[in-house]
């Protein structure tokens, strides 16, 4: 799990100073929640985010396997401060506006993919992520599947909006 916590940390999802100050909410569009398809994922996770508005909530959208740990890993992280008080996880609230699905890049081996979200704002971690490009992230050019998953996984930038997905016993989570 490089893993996706950390990715999803350095995304706005989980470490660093967690819900900064963005306001509002927002709706995701297109597949519904689910383990059918990268998009159905992200669906779930922005779903997730905004019923609960809880960060853990989005752990049960991670590959079986990291469930446990990115519980612990999200459920333990202090997000901030408070008169100089450190604000635990569980105290904050996710803020999200605009979310969206963006598009999604599978591997020829069509069990890793790239996911974009789109969003005006999409607050779990400070800095809050902004991204209207559906495309950020995935292929460019005469860039191969396995050359962007590398980047994706090497970039933990709270403002890079792609996340890694993998395919297991035919469903898919966050993950790679």
């Amino acid at each position: 799990m490089r893993s996706t916590t950390a990715r999803l940390a350095g995304m706005g999802f989980a470490a660093g100073v967690l819900f900064g100050a963005c306001g509002g909410g927002g709706s995701s569009s297109g597949a519904a929640p689910g383990h059918g398809s990268p998009q159905a994922v992200l669906a779930g996770v922005i779903q997730s985010l905004q019923k609960s508005r809880s960060v853990v909530s989005i752990c049960q959208w991670y590959v079986p396997s990291e469930q446990s740990r990115c519980r612990s890993t999200l459920g333990h992280l202090p997000v901030g401060l408070d008169n100089g008080r450190e604000i635990p996880t569980n105290s904050q609230r996710a803020t999200i506006q605009g979310a969206r699905v963006g598009n999604v890049a599978i591997s020829p081996t069509d069990t890793e993919a790239i996911a974009v979200i789109v969003a005006d704002k999409f607050c779990v971690v400070s800095p809050c992520l902004s991204n209207h490009d559906p495309n950020a992230g995935l292929p460019r050019g005469s860039e191969t599947f396995a050359q962007a998953w590398n980047r994706v996984q090497g970039n933990s930038s709270s403002t890079n909006p792609t996340l890694p997905l993998t395919k297991v016993k035919g469903k898919w989570y966050l993950g790679g």
